[in-house]
């Protein structure tokens, strides 16, 4: 969220580790905004201020991937196989090097 410390804090760490697989197929990164589709112009704005580079999305605090996976505070990381099976919907924060562990054992499986 826009309004989120943390989640700010984290997106240049999120970006850099991300610019570290752009050669990959087989790797996406997606930050979810909980600011609220009402607010979508005011979001993409910000966006395109700040040079988020991953796949940006936007919705409700009460919807969509908050709702289905009951994350009750932000920021949350979550990781998901090739196949989109859960890896852990609660992940170490990019900050910390399990992070990037989770990726690489992630990627390093199959």
């Amino acid at each position: 969220a826009m309004w989120c410390a943390p989640c700010l804090a984290e997106k240049p760490v999120m970006e850099k580790i991300a610019e570290e697989f752009k050669d990959r197929n087989d790797i996406v990164f997606v930050g979810v905004s909980v600011d609220g589709l009402n607010r979508r112009e005011i979001w993409k704005n910000f966006v395109k201020k700040n040079g988020f580079t991953s796949i940006e999305l936007l919705s409700n605090a009460t919807e969509s991937i908050q709702k289905y996976y009951k994350i009750e505070g932000i920021p949350r990381f979550l990781i998901f196989d090739r196949e989109g099976k859960i890896i852990s919907v609660d992940a170490p924060r990019p900050s910390n090097p399990g992070f990037k562990k989770m990726l690489d054992a992630a990627l390093a499986a199959n």
